[in-house]
């Protein structure tokens, strides 16, 4: 059995960082920070400003992702539930499936794709979105894929994944 090594989990611009904590300029830092930028940009807070009142009067919210974007949908829907919003969360496929086949119009589907290949991998389940009564509201950092032309929403969650950081600015 091979020793287990810590930093094998973490990009070598991470372990740079924190070899050298007084480079604001390391690439993983930068990387951060272009995220971090374009998520609060005011381009992105006027969509958030246009999407929440379609949140709030959502008769069911459902988000949908890959497994890798689902724990973003679980940190988006313990926050949600400390105001008071449940937002159902499928993880399986299938599950999704089912979901997205069900809502209607006044519901809302939150489809968190970072790199916008959801469609890809679960094809059926965006066009059942894409063609349904709900509301699409789309969180990717390609904002300029043309599948965000089927959205009703595109909110940016920044423009890089460099050292698979899509999770933290999602």
């Amino acid at each position: 059995q091979a020793p287990f090594n810590v930093e094998r989990c973490y990009p070598r611009g991470l372990h740079r960082v924190l070899q050298n904590l007084s480079d604001p300029q390391g690439d993983y830092l930068r990387s951060l920070r272009m995220n971090q930028e374009q998520v609060v940009s005011e381009a992105n807070l006027n969509e958030i400003d246009r999407l929440l009142p379609v949140l709030h009067d959502a008769a069911r919210v459902v988000c949908f992702g890959s497994h890798f974007n689902w724990d973003c949908s679980m940190f988006l829907q313990k926050r949600m539930l400390l105001l008071g919003r449940f937002l159902e969360v499928p993880y399986h496929g299938n599950d999704q499936t089912e979901a997205a086949s069900a809502l209607s119009a006044g519901d809302l589907a939150i489809l968190i794709s970072a790199s916008c290949n959801y469609r890809s991998r679960y094809g059926d389940i965006w066009e059942s979105l894409m063609n349904g009564k709900a509301t699409v509201a789309l969180i990717t950092q390609n904002t300029h894929s043309i599948l965000t032309n089927d959205a009703d929403f595109v909110l940016s969650s920044g423009v890089s994944n460099q050292f698979d950081k899509a999770k933290l600015s999602t």
